[in-house]
């Protein structure tokens, strides 16, 4: 028989072992149950997360590429505004002006007498001259009497012939002297007629030299006038540039535009500026001021086949060549080399590696780069 000291010993020691065995199967109970929760948590998780991107081609905008066999190319020109008729008018002979009947800017009609000079001596010698006529044309209807008196005596021999004669000649004489009045009293009256200035044509007034009162000489300008009709523009045209006589051209004046007509072109060179000058005819006159200056737009054509395609569809490649991106059959991005022609505002006119029809993407080409698949969704 054990004794009681050795009995309890065993005791206890049962008594430790069923505790951590007890323990032991509680931590593996807890992993166990730890290890479902998270199971589930991540399942949940799991379920609620969203379903993967499924990624697809991008879409582009494309635009068929149309080939053409050339192109017409817009030229400006700067010109300047002229008026049909410019004229310095001025009196024939000189004299003391009595009236002026307009001033600057005036606005005058064909035949409007415009200034006049003081014509009294020229009158107060016409009214002389005219009463010397009249006298001799008094002696020279009594010589003409003579003449027949004195033929009579002589055919009767109860005069000489000499006598007869010297009344022929005086007869003669006086109607001499009366041509030659009559001529100068027709020359004074041409004068007074002339002493009036009158308007050449219809115009404005755009400048005046003198006042009245004044004492002007012959030739002395007294008004500029403009004609106020179909008004010309005058432009240097290269010598490159072949403008047939009555081509209308595009004319723009103060953002007005307007049809010019080529009336002449100038067959000399400007040796300053290497141009040959055209005149062109407005045909709808604008109300500009002369001396204004004028765009000419002129059209040439180049024929050189290519295709024009908006700027913002050009792209830069390398060795400074221009690329345009354009989409295969396949659907896939592939650039094509080309070579701008012809630049303007908005569009170039290039050639290069494409074919007619080819679908050339015209918006958004930094959204895509070349082999990348993508989807047309607008054909213009």
């Amino acid at each position: 028989m054990q004794p009681p000291s050795e009995k309890s010993s065993k005791i206890r020691g049962f008594g430790k072992k069923m505790a951590a065995a007890s323990l032991t199967l509680i931590v593996v109970a807890g992993a166990v149950g730890a290890a479902g929760f998270g199971a589930q948590w991540l399942k949940k998780r799991a379920d609620a997360a969203s379903p993967a991107l499924v990624v697809r081609a991008k879409p582009v905008s494309v635009t068929p590429i149309r080939i053409e066999p050339g192109f017409e190319v817009q030229r400006q020109f700067l010109g300047q505004l002229e008026a049909a008729q410019a004229s310095d008018l001025s009196f024939e002979f000189g004299g003391r002006i009595a009236d002026l009947t307009v001033d600057e800017g005036a606005i005058v009609k064909k035949g409007d007498i415009l200034a006049a000079l003081d014509t009294s001596l020229l009158e107060t010698n016409t009214s002389r001259q005219r009463a010397a006529r009249k006298a001799l044309q008094a002696q020279f209807e009594f010589s003409k009497k003579s003449v027949e008196r004195r033929e009579a005596l002589s055919q009767r021999g109860f005069t000489s012939q000499e006598a007869l004669d010297e009344v022929v000649s005086r007869t003669a004489e006086l109607a001499a002297r009366i041509a030659e009045i009559s001529a100068a009293i027709e020359n004074a009256e041409i004068m007074i007629r002339k002493s009036k200035l009158v308007a050449p044509f219809d115009g404005r007034i755009a400048a005046r030299y003198a006042d009245s009162g004044a004492t002007i000489g012959a030739g002395e300008r007294i008004f500029e006038l403009l004609e106020t009709g179909r008004p010309k523009v005058r432009v240097g045209l290269p010598v490159s540039l072949d403008i047939a006589e009555g081509a209308e051209l595009e004319v723009e004046i103060a953002d007005a535009r307007y049809v010019g007509q080529v009336r002449a072109v100038r067959p000399d060179v400007d040796p300053r500026t290497r141009t040959r000058s055209a005149i062109l005819t407005l045909q709808d006159g604008p109300q500009e001021a002369y001396g204004q200056l004028a765009l000419v737009r002129t059209l040439s054509r180049v024929e050189t086949p290519g295709a024009w395609t908006p700027i913002s569809a050009l792209r830069e490649g390398a060795q400074g060549l221009w690329t345009i991106l354009i989409v295969d059959s396949e659907g896939q991005v592939r650039p094509a080399a080309v070579e701008v022609i012809h630049a303007e505002a908005e569009r170039v006119f290039v050639r290069g590696s494409f074919q007619d029809g080819d679908p050339m993407i015209d918006l958004g080409q930094h959204r895509v780069t070349p082999g990348q698949s993508v989807r047309v969704v607008e054909a213009m």
